[in-house]
């Protein structure tokens, strides 16, 4: 029957069947004349433990693919559960904004997202970067150049380059516009 101080995975039991065999190959190489009785015991016992020590790493080894194999096992099923979670989300989600989208007329919703903060035909807080634009693309270099408009979504980036693209000079400089 176990007891309390039975080592509880093959890897502690390995440990001390390891320090066992230390301590019995010590007394082999360094103390054997000193021993008075059967020698040969000693060795007996040491040839035992050396195969115990085989049976118990074994064991770990055998204990330890079981253990990944729980582990990958158990990566699969939060995984899945981490899919079927913002699935479920997603569809929440979606119900809760179905009725409230379906409140807006369609006509509501598109007038909506063209309006600009536009004065005439310049875009307001962009009269100096556009006429900085503008004027690298008309006196700017003879040869092909491109400039990059970049920014923050929501900033007017595309609305700008609409303006820049269709201004009367930048027309009349280019032959052709793509």
């Amino acid at each position: 029957m176990p007891s309390a101080m039975t080592p509880k995975t093959p890897m502690v039991s390995l440990l001390i069947v390891d320090s066992v065999l230390d301590d019995l190959m010590d007394l082999i190489n360094n103390k054997l004349d000193k021993i008075i009785g059967d020698e040969g015991q000693i060795v007996t016992l040491h040839k035992e433990l050396m195969s115990l020590r085989s049976s118990v790493t074994d064991m770990a080894g055998q204990q330890e693919a079981k253990h990944e194999e729980l582990i990958i096992q158990m990566s699969d099923i939060a995984y899945e559960l981490i899919t079927m979670a913002i699935k479920d989300m997603t569809n929440s989600i979606d119900a809760a904004r179905i009725p409230e989208v379906a409140k807006y007329p369609v006509e509501q919703l598109s007038s909506q997202s063209t309006k600009y903060p536009v004065l005439g035909n310049i875009v307001v807080g962009f009269e100096k970067v556009a006429n900085e634009i503008l004027e690298q693309l008309v006196r700017g270099l003879d040869y092909m150049q491109i400039i990059s408009i970049f920014g923050m979504p929501g900033l007017g980036k595309t609305t700008l380059a609409n303006r820049l693209y269709n201004d009367p000079s930048i027309v009349d400089h280019f032959d052709k516009c793509c």
